[in-house]
């Protein structure tokens, strides 16, 4: 690779590993008046994505804000509604669609192979959507270190790990997670959330 090559796959690097963490910190757990806030603040900056995320909370006070998300975030993903959507892998892939399965063991091989460790705070299986796109982000950004340092190799293996991951678990479930999300009469602001991802992806 050329100089300019590294450049701008740094560059692409970069803006994809933004773009997992973004996505990831969405589903990790119910919104906060920090995240009402900041999400507020990057609309009235001309934010294109964070204008269309705020809608469904116009007219509502940060409090009756964060609210409102946490509910649909039960509602969608822990099950507090009849039409819930599951967020892990094995509940799409496995054979028996039950949780802790085959693919929850896959991922953490993947995880520990690359020294990516889930924080043991995080009460969901290690194949939850959150942590899958958060393992996205690390690679990308670690690409995107190897390419600044001119270390063809090292970016040439992530950006490897980074389509094997991709194909072998995202690509298999998580468009259909956010097909499922589209479409639950439940989701509100995470609607306009699953369509990015999925284009994203």
């Amino acid at each position: 690779m050329s100089s300019l090559d590294l450049a701008e796959m740094k560059e692409i690097a970069q803006s994809r590993a933004l773009g997992y963490a973004f996505f990831a910190d969405l589903f990790f757990k119910e919104a906060n008046e920090m995240f009402v806030e900041r999400l507020r603040e990057n609309a009235l900056a001309g934010d294109g994505d964070a204008v269309l995320f705020v809608e469904p909370l116009a007219g509502l006070n940060t409090q009756e804000a964060v609210s409102q998300l946490r509910c649909e975030y039960a509602a969608l993903f822990l099950a507090m509604s009849a039409t819930p959507v599951f967020t892990s892998e094995s509940a799409y892939l496995s054979s028996s669609n039950c949780l802790m399965q085959e693919q929850r063991d896959e991922v953490v091989r993947a995880y520990r192979a690359e020294g990516f460790e889930v924080s043991e705070d995080f009460a969901q299986p290690e194949d939850h959507i959150a942590v899958e796109l958060s393992f996205m982000s690390r690679l990308c950004a670690l690409a995107a270190t190897s390419a600044e340092t001119g270390d063809n190799e090292a970016f040439l293996e992530y950006t490897a790990t980074q389509k094997k991951f991709y194909e072998t678990h995202i690509a298999r479930w998580v468009p259909t997670f956010c097909q499922l999300v589209q479409g639950n009469p439940k989701a509100s602001f995470f609607r306009p959330i699953a369509d990015r991802l999925d284009g994203f992806l």
